[in-house]
C-alpha cells in the first residue's frame, strides 16, 4: 500500500547549561554535538545528547571567573549507530537500517565517492514529484522484520550514487516512551574542558514513542493509501494530517 509504519520515536527535553571558567581568555564555550546527559526515571537510567554543535557566547563575570549561560538547547533520548554498505550496481540500491529501534527523524545518509574524495550528503524525500537525476535524496520503505530500508533514486527520479562508492547510515536508537518524564538532567563529561557545569531543566523529556503497532497499521494504511496525498473529502484531511503529524511536517 505503499505506507511507512511510524518508527520509534525520541524522547526530548529543554535545558540551560551555566558554566564558570577560570580561563580569561576564553570567549566562548564550545557544546560539541554528541555531548551527553544522563537522567533517571524510575530505576533506569537514560543517555540524552545534543544533536549538533552549539556555540555559548554569553558571559558574565563573576570574581575572578566567568559565567557562561547558553540559550536553551534540546537534548534527545538515545545512543548513535551507523551501518555501512558497499554501492555495487549488480545489487538494488536497496540498504537496511538494522536496528529496529531507529528514530527515523535522526537518519544522516552519507555517500562517498571517488575512494572518499568526494563526499554527498543524502535528505530524505516524502514524495517523488519535484526530483531529477541531480537530486541528491534518499527514500524510506518498510523492510522484513520490523525494519526499514533507505532506498537511492535510479538515475531519473533522484541521483544514484556511484558504483563502488561507500554509503554510511547513520541514525538514533531509542527507548520510545521510557525515559518520558525525566527532569534532573547530569553532563557525563567535561564540556570544553571545562568541569564547573550546571544543568537547568526547562522542560522535561516528553514526546518518546514506540513504534506503530499492528492495529494501528491496519486501520491507518488503508485510508492512506486511498487518499494518495489528495485532500477531497474531510476524512482525507484527517488522514493526511495523521501523515504530517508523524512525519513531523
Amino acid at each position: 500500500l505503499n505506507y511507512l509504519p511510524r518508527s520509534f520515536r525520541s524522547s526530548s527535553a529543554t535545558i540551560k547549561l551555566t558554566i564558570t571558567s577560570a580561563d580569561s581568555a576564553k570567549r566562548s564555550i564550545v557544546v560539541p554535538k554528541g555531548t551527553s546527559f544522563t537522567s533517571r526515571v524510575d530505576d533506569f537510567t537514560y543517555n540524552f545528547s545534543t544533536t549538533e554543535n552549539i556555540v555559548i557566547t554569553n558571559r558574565s563575570p563573576s570574581g575572578s571567573n566567568f559565567v557562561y549561560t547558553s540559550d536553551a538547547i534540546r537534548i534527545y533520548e538515545g545512543n548513535y549507530l551507523s551501518d555501512t554498505y558497499n554501492v555495487n550496481y549488480n545489487n538494488p540500491l536497496v540498504y537496511k537500517i538494522s536496528n529496529k529501534r531507529v528514530d527515523l527523524e535522526s537518519l544522516l545518509v552519507t555517500v562517498f565517492e571517488d575512494n572518499g574524495t568526494t563526499i554527498q550528503t543524502y535528505t530524505r524525500a516524502t514524495s517523488l514529484f519535484g526530483h531529477d537525476l541531480n537530486s541528491k535524496v534518499f527514500f524510506l520503505q518498510p523492510g522484513i522484520g520490523d525494519t526499514y530500508e533507505v532506498v537511492f533514486g535510479d538515475g531519473v527520479v533522484g541521483r544514484k550514487p556511484k558504483n563502488n562508492s561507500v554509503v554510511v547510515i547513520e541514525y538514533r536508537v531509542c527507548n520510545g516512551e521510557l525515559p518520558n518524564g525525566a527532569f534532573r538532567f547530569i553532563n557525563t563529561a567535561r564540556i570544553d574542558d571545562e568541569s564547573n557545569v550546571v544543568v537547568e531543566t526547562i522542560t522535561a523529556a516528553t514526546d518518546g514513542a514506540v513504534a506503530e503497532d499492528m492495529n494501528s497499521i491496519k486501520f491507518n494504511a488503508p485510508r492512506a493509501f486511498t487518499t494518495q496525498e489528495r485532500a477531497v473529502t474531510s476524512e482525507d484531511y484527517e488522514n493526511l494530517l495523521k501523515t504530517n503529524i508523524v512525519t513531523g511536517k
